[in-house]
């Protein structure tokens, strides 16, 4: 009796590569040929299959056989087959949730899949039951003998692409949260069909089973890998068998042993096997995405999955092959994706752990207000929320990823960095509500649609109430957040006025204290909701349970009006002179004076205000602030310990003997006009916490000297606005938004950095927005901006200080407004450009501003198409003329101006308002397109001139003169858009002849056709030098234009690839791109010079000299820093910190250590230099006991008086001892 011996076959071909086929037709499969059919392949097609086979070399985690080419399935969605699962597969689906995934069923697309040869090997054993491998070729189809093994090879690893169910990652993350939190009311609609698993039977079941096990321990924190390894006893059970006979396999024999005692494999059997062997990882996957969609929102289905194929056995002895069966394990590989990933096959699990952890938070929650009152909850949830975190600003700009903001989690997740937009505000606070027992019938809703207020617009989500009393609120917590519109609470609980402000259908507008808002709900929200569900209450939610009717007293000569367990200060009677306010009234606290409380008071000459207060109100437009306009007052003190937050808008406005206010540190808004006109306040000091100052805030006031805190980050134009006395602006160190430089405020959106001792060199981190306010009585003569400043604030003051005579913009933009005197521009201007001593727009087509100390004549080039308002006031041209092109002009164009005599080209259309208001020596003005309109106020009643006009009979110059009694002539004179021109070598520009209502027809002619052409008016610039155009027309007329072509000059352009590298030991430098405008100048026409070195840290030069037809020269700088380093540890003491960092020596001068208690790094960062490469450690004492603050290290190289920095490493935060 022979041993038996088993035959592993190693195959992948039992993989079913198509999901779904039509009835009767057989599915395509991954196919390895067996030995009969390789030899009869190779027999037939030796001369193009030459091509040797080698073993693929192991790699840790890859099965033996490697890598091999991957062959590409794309599957649309999981078929709706009608076959039904078996009972393992019923337990395992009645398992999932009912929310994930679509109840509908789509068919599966397949590519094609072409069958993959297979190797066969046959080797000799001496009765070992041990796999062996033999070698390839033509023995392969020999008899073995009777105790020896055979081994089959196909391929081991395989790609599967799917192309999944049209929903990213993050998308099914969002709704795995929503899941996780218990709201998944309309989850994310799935193609597939959910519980798709019935499809299973089989293997493919059995696979299914293991894979989702695997999938929902990952979700569950419980495991990291997604290699997950299926061996073939894990799939054996009564409905899954692994093994057969030839009868079980339906074939006749499984193969034959020969005398010899060679055995050979049967095709039949083979086939057979391999298929019953076979799983359809496209149906499996498929069904996994629909049942387990939410869970498997880690699974990057941009990236093919990694799997293989179960090996075979045969069993023989001397009477032949008894059985053949799978055997071993196959291991699949699901890629991850990237924002999920702890590697190519590793899940993140702190991510779905802080899923659970956040959940945990909002329950805690709703357990803290649990004993409240349903308004107090609703309350307690929206002070919650906003607190937690800050609008993300960067993400709604597309400065920066969403990182999935939307998502419940990053509300409730403890982390104040993680921040969120309109989504999830929304989100979370119906969350909230959804999971709270209300004493009364309460219930709230997420809506969408789009929001419109005066500083935003867009898409937005917010949440609409229905309170116990039936009526609909709105609720918008992402514009009471910050500084919005609704803050602090403007847009809680709220209705609309009346019928007139909105419906359902069209809409809604909402008018606050800063401005109005409106809301229209999205196609969405009106298909999910009854307009019972979405319209609004008229008026605002009160809360009376637990309250009294609402009242009014009056105590000591003062009203109030109590409310909602608040008393408010709503009037005066005008008894007594020296105020002082109580800190409560029947018991009720004091917290807000209202809009015109004390509006022009004539005794009130003191007032004291409690800790209780606060709020000042804000008035609405066109109604008086709370003090507003109380002459007498001369002193209002609030408490050292004062609540205050807000000086609402116009609070004590024109308080003109007002002398003394000491603003109290709680405070952190000033808003508009909240002390305009307080003249007698010569020293007020903004204390440290103020974050707003509103427009007209602190206008015409007495102050010699403004100190604007560190905390004081928005500005309004005109702050500051008329303080005729002010000469020094100083700003506290550390503000992130404004700096000083010599006495002038600037502007900054983002942080920045300067060199020590040199204020024109300020080092851009960000973006200069601007000049924001010049004193009045700084005593300069000339001013240049610093080279950074993007423009020049309305309100700013520099055009209104009298000393100063000229201004150097250097790369600001102009600002009528602000600039009368004479200015200059910097060539790297990014919003003007000079030509011909005119300011213009970038693009050449907006004429902003004429040298206003020129005289003579001025032709406006055609380039020009508006003339902006102001543009030409106040110059000393005799002559102006527009040439063709100019289309309009604006008002008040010429205003104040010495012109005399005007001719507008044929191209303009209107002129407006206004625009020669005051031009008194105006004699003559030519309209030549009749159909121009012109404004009746054009010339003004204060004019002293009474100029001609010339134009054509019937057209619209005619009748302005008709309808103003201004003296009108016809053209009778021979007009030419340009009596000279400079043009570019190979530029050409249009000569246009006005002479009656039609061009007339004329004779061109070159006096130099060497150095211009002329056809039909067109001129072409051919050679250097000048020539004269002239035309003659039928009537002998004659008129020229002196054209002079001069080189191509021009500052080209210079793009470098990268301006800044950072340290790697190698030389480094960027490619260049240079251009004329928007136009690529190729390589030939320039040639590029670097500096030397462009190793080691420091700045470089790259020089582009233009050549050939170009002339020009350009150079510009780039520079390389330090490589950056990072935190090792950090340890809290007594009111300090100890941290170290890795040390980082090369090309290192030191580091900088950089702490705030904001995380963000955006107020209250100190900074502490450490010198020495070496150095590795810094202690920072004298903080704030019991806080925590944020740390962060950057390494530093200076070379000469330049230091050049690595980037920032990551924040580590630290609690100190107290």
């Amino acid at each position: 009796m022979l041993t038996n011996n088993r035959i592993w076959v190693l195959v992948m071909a039992a993989m079913v590569a198509v999901a779904s086929v039509p009835a009767g037709a057989p599915a395509q499969v991954y196919a390895v040929e067996s030995s009969a059919e390789e030899s009869a392949r190779e027999a037939g097609e030796a001369d193009t299959n030459t091509e040797e086979k080698n073993e693929p070399e192991t790699e840790e985690g890859i099965s033996e056989a490697g890598d091999t080419e991957s062959t590409l399935i794309e599957v649309d969605e999981v078929a709706d087959a009608e076959t039904t699962g078996s009972t393992e597969t019923d337990a395992v689906v009645d398992d999932v949730d009912a929310t994930a995934g679509s109840t509908e069923a789509a068919d599966t697309a397949v590519e094609p899949v072409e069958e993959v040869d297979a190797d066969v090997e046959v080797a000799e054993t001496a009765g070992s039951t041990d796999a062996a491998t033999g070698s390839t070729g033509e023995e392969e189809n020999a008899a073995a003998h009777v105790n020896g093994t055979i081994t089959i090879e196909g391929e081991d690893s395989n790609a599967l692409n799917i192309e999944g169910d049209g929903h990213s990652a993050d998308e099914l993350f969002a709704a795995y949260v929503e899941q996780a939190f218990g709201i998944s009311k309309k989850p994310v609609k799935l193609k597939a069909a959910r519980r798709a698993a019935r499809r299973l039977d089989g293997l493919n079941c059995a696979m299914y089973s293991l894979l989702a096990s695997y999938v929902n321990s990952i979700a569950d924190g419980e495991r990291e890998s997604t290699e997950f390894e299926i061996t073939v006893e894990s799939l054996e059970s009564d409905s899954v068998q692994l093994s057969w006979t030839a009868e079980e396999l339906g074939v006749t024999s499984l193969g034959t042993v020969d005398e010899n005692g060679e055995a050979t494999l049967s095709d039949e059997a083979f086939e057979a096997a391999r298929e019953r062997s076979g799983y359809d990882l496209n149906l499996i996957v498929g069904s996994l995405m629909a049942d387990f969609p939410y869970q498997m929102y880690w699974y990057d289905k941009t990236q093919p999955i990694s799997w293989g194929g179960f090996d075979l056995t045969a069993e023989y002895d001397e009477n032949g092959i008894n059985r053949i069966g799978a055997s071993g394990a196959v291991t699949i590989c699901f890629p991850v994706a990237s924002d999920y990933a702890a590697g190519e096959y590793a899940v993140d699990l702190t991510i779905g752990r802080s899923v659970r952890d956040a959940v945990q938070n909002a329950e805690a929650i709703i357990e803290e207000f649990s004993g409240e009152s349903d308004y107090q909850k609703l309350r307690g949830y929206f002070s919650k929320i906003c607190d937690f975190v800050s609008y993300n600003q960067e993400a709604a700009d597309g400065n920066a990823d969403y990182g999935d903001p939307w998502q419940l989690i990053w509300v409730f997740d403890g982390d104040p960095s993680t921040n969120v937009v309109c989504e999830g505000y929304a989100k979370a606070f119906q969350y909230l509500c959804d999971k709270t027992a209300f004493d009364g019938d309460i219930s709230c809703i997420s809506v969408s649609g789009n929001m419109e207020s005066e500083s935003d617009a867009g898409p937005h989500m917010w949440n609409i109430v229905r309170m116990e009393n039936g009526l609909n609120y709105l609720v918008d917590l992402t514009n009471c957040d910050g500084y919005n519109i609704g803050a602090p609470d403007k847009l809680f609980l709220v209705g609309v006025l009346d019928e007139y402000s909105g419906s359902v259908s069209a809409g809604y507008i909402l008018t606050l204290d800063r401005g109005t808002i409106s809301y229209s709900y999205d196609d969405l929200t009106l298909s999910l909701y009854d307009d019972s569900e979405l319209q609004l209450a008229f008026g605002n939610y009160k809360d009376t349970i637990g309250y009294p009717e609402a009242y009014e007293k009056t105590v000591n000569g003062i009203k109030y009006r109590i409310e909602q367990g608040r008393a408010t200060v709503i009037g005066y009677t005008g008894a007594p002179v020296n105020v002082v306010l109580p800190e409560s009234v029947d018991n009720y606290p004091v917290i807000e004076i209202g809009s015109m409380a004390f509006d022009k008071c004539k005794s009130l000459k003191s007032i004291k205000i409690p800790r209780t207060v606060e709020v000042i109100a804000d008035c609405e437009e066109n109604f008086d602030g709370a003090f507003y306009g109380c002459k007498k007052l001369t002193s209002v003190e609030f408490a050292d310990d004062s609540s205050l937050r807000v000086l609402g808008r116009r609070s004590f406005e024109k308080c003109t003997a007002l002398s003394r206010i000491n603003l109290p540190g709680s405070l952190r808004e000033i808003n508009e006009s909240a002390l305009d006109g307080c003249q007698s306040i010569t020293d007020l000091v903004l204390p440290e916490g103020l974050e707003l100052i509103g427009q007209n805030a602190l206008s015409n006031l007495g102050i010699t000297t403004l100190h604007i805190p560190s905390t004081t980050t928005m500005l309004s134009w005109y702050f500051a606005y008329d303080c005729a006395n002010l000469e020094h602006i100083t700003v506290a160190e550390g503000n992130e938004k404004l700096k000083v430089v010599d006495d002038v405020l600037y502007y900054f959106s983002q942080w920045y950095t300067m060199q020590a001792g040199v204020d024109d060199s300020l080092t851009d981190n960000g973006e200069c927005w601007g000049l924001f306010l010049y004193p009045l009585q700084k005593k300069d003569t000339s001013y240049t901006l610093w080279k950074e400043a993007g423009g020049i604030g309305d309100g700013s003051e520099i055009g209104r200080n009298k000393y100063i005579k000229k201004i150097n913009l250097c790369n600001a933009e102009f600002n009528a407004n602000e600039i009368r005197c004479e200015f200059t521009v910097g060539s790297d201007n990014p919003y003007h450009t000079m030509s011909g001593g005119l300011l213009l727009s970038k693009d050449g087509k907006q004429l902003v501003k004429a040298p206003m100390t020129k005289t003579g004549e001025l032709v406006v080039p055609g380039s020009v198409v508006t003339v902006l308002e102001g543009s030409l006031s106040h110059t000393k041209y005799s002559t102006i003329r527009f040439s063709e092109g100019v289309k309009k002009i604006e008002n008040y164009t010429f205003s104040e101006s010495a012109v005399k005599k005007v001719v507008f080209a044929k191209s303009v259309q209107s002129i407006g308002f206004g625009a020669f208001y005051k031009c008194d020596q105006l004699a003559e003005v030519y309209v030549l397109n009749p159909k121009c309109v012109i404004d009746e106020e054009i010339i003004g009643m204060t004019t002293l001139s009474n100029p001609v006009f010339y134009g054509y009979t019937g057209s619209k110059t005619r009748d302005y003169t008709n309808a103003t009694g201004r003296p009108f002539r016809s053209i009778n004179k021979l007009y030419i858009s340009n009596t000279s021109k400079n043009i570019r070598f190979g530029d050409s520009f249009t000569l246009k002849l006005y002479y009656g209502p039609d061009a007339p027809a004329a004779t061109w002619k070159s006096s130099n056709p060497k150095v211009a052409s002329v056809k039909n008016g067109v001129v072409k610039g051919l050679g250097l030098g000048t020539s004269t155009i002239t035309a003659r027309c039928a009537d002998g007329k004659m008129i020229s234009c002196k054209v002079t072509v001069v080189k191509r000059v021009f500052l080209p352009n210079v793009i470098l690839s990268k301006t800044a590298f950072t340290y790697n030991g190698k030389a480094q430098k960027p490619t260049v791109v240079v251009k004329e405008g928007t136009k690529v100048i190729a390589a030939r026409n320039y040639k590029v010079t670097y500096s030397k070195g462009l190793k080691n840290v420091g700045a470089y030069k790259v020089t582009v000299e233009l050549q050939g037809n170009y002339s020009g020269v350009k150079t510009v700088t780039y520079k390389i820093v330090p490589k950056g380093t990072a935190v090792s540890k950090i340890a809290a003491g007594r009111k300090s910190f100890r941290v170290r960092w890795r040390k980082q020596t090369v090309q290192t001068t030191g580091y900088q250590v950089s702490y705030s208690q904001d995380k963000t790094f955006k107020k209250g960062v100190k900074t502490k230099t450490v010198k020495g490469a070496s150095q590795t450690l810094a202690e920072v004492s004298g903080l704030a006991g019991g806080k925590y603050y944020y740390v962060r290290v950057r390494t530093y190289k200076k070379i000469g008086k330049v230091s050049y920095f690595s980037g920032w490493s990551k924040a580590v935060a630290v609690k100190v001892k107290p």
